[in-house]
């Protein structure tokens, strides 16, 4: 049990300076994990990997029962009963996340211990472990999400699941406008493969192209339908069916990535906003529910209005383009791109004037 551990347990970390301590290898906790990690384990969460300790003295062990062919004895260990006696390697916020849960007694935390190891072997057991074991790529998180979470009865962790599972299947689409762009487990970072899952998933919960909930009340988006398997489907077309047109309007733009200032994840989720702002204005012009229309319909309707945005893309000189474009890093670069966006439509309908827009200019 956590609680029987962390009254023994110490953390030899850089910020103590202690000589008897070197080498110091651990770095200070961190109280805001530690909060995360209460949070999880008090939602039911546990961990299923161990951490590793060194017994500074050698503890008393009772041995019951051994298979010696395979090294193995079972018995009772009596652990040491004074602070500092249990060093912890390998696993310190996992331990003392306990302590910011509720109900940490009734938890087991699996432990793998060593006894009175050198503090140089520790220090090295330290650096193998954590250079070693190399840690899961974000990407393939966000793809094993989608495919697990995307029927869930959440409406946020459906739609996101929702959201990651239909950028995956546009990554895979052989010919499509997102293959061999996106960021993934088998294809690095470059200009070229420029759109990450995590980024682009954000512009589509941001857009609301999924619906919003306000106090329980759910209101739908262009695409939401009535499953999530149709939500699905319909995210997949119209996401689909829109890049499709985007990248016709000039290819070759579309295929320089980043330094073409479409193929980017700021540009992917400043058109995202553009579709869904789109849709709105079509619903106020023809009073259709576009949550009604079948999503490649949907993007019909939207192509009259999006013409001038193409007409651009397709005839603008890298300078216009660039100054038009390119945008900050961060947070606030997909709403100037949006807005940038925006100002095209609205040169030829001026009645076109989504939220945010005002507060771009």
């Amino acid at each position: 049990p956590p609680s029987r551990q962390l009254p023994v347990a110490f953390v030899n970390h850089r910020g103590l300076r202690d000589p008897e301590g070197a080498p110091s290898y651990q770095r200070v906790l961190k109280r805001a994990r530690l909060k995360e990690i209460g949070a999880y384990l008090d939602n039911g969460g546990f961990f299923p990997n161990c951490i590793t300790v060194n017994f500074q003295r050698t503890p008393r062990f009772d041995q019951m029962h051994s298979i010696e062919e395979r090294q193995i004895a079972f018995g009772e260990l009596y652990l040491p009963d004074r602070f500092k006696s249990v060093w912890v390697i390998d696993g310190q916020h996992r331990l003392y996340g306990f302590t910011e849960a509720d109900d940490a007694a009734t938890h087991a935390l699996p432990v793998l211990a060593f006894e009175k190891l050198p503090r140089t072997q520790e220090a090295e057991l330290f650096t193998i472990v954590n250079s070693k074991q190399q840690r899961v790529a974000a990407s393939l998180l966000d793809e094993l999400v989608g495919e697990l979470r995307w029927k869930s009865e959440d409406f946020a962790e459906r739609n996101s699941a929702i959201a990651a599972r239909v950028l995956d299947l546009m990554a895979a689409r052989t010919g499509g406008s997102f293959e061999d762009r996106v960021k993934t487990g088998d294809l690095s970072e470059s200009d070229t493969v420029s759109l990450t899952v995590s980024e682009i998933k954000k512009g589509i919960i941001a857009s609301h192209l999924l619906g919003t909930q306000v106090k329980g009340v759910i209101s739908p988006g262009a695409f939401t339908r009535a499953t999530p398997k149709e939500t699905l489907d319909a995210l997949y077309e119209g996401l689909t069916t829109y890049f499709t047109l985007i990248e016709n309007a000039n290819q070759e733009r579309w295929e320089k990535g980043r330094a073409g200032y479409i193929c980017s994840n700021i540009g992917i989720q400043g058109h995202v906003r553009l579709l869904q702002a789109l849709a709105d204005f079509l619903k106020t012009e023809t009073a259709q529910e576009q949550h009604e229309l079948d999503a490649e319909d949907l993007i019909e309707q939207l192509k009259p209005y999006l013409e001038p945005v193409l007409e651009f893309i397709a005839e603008a000189t890298d300078d216009e383009f660039t100054k038009r474009f390119k945008q900050p890093f961060g947070s606030g670069g997909p709403p100037r791109y949006f807005g940038q966006l925006c100002l095209l439509v609205q040169r030829k309908y001026t009645k076109f004037n989504p939220p945010g827009l005002q507060q771009f200019l």
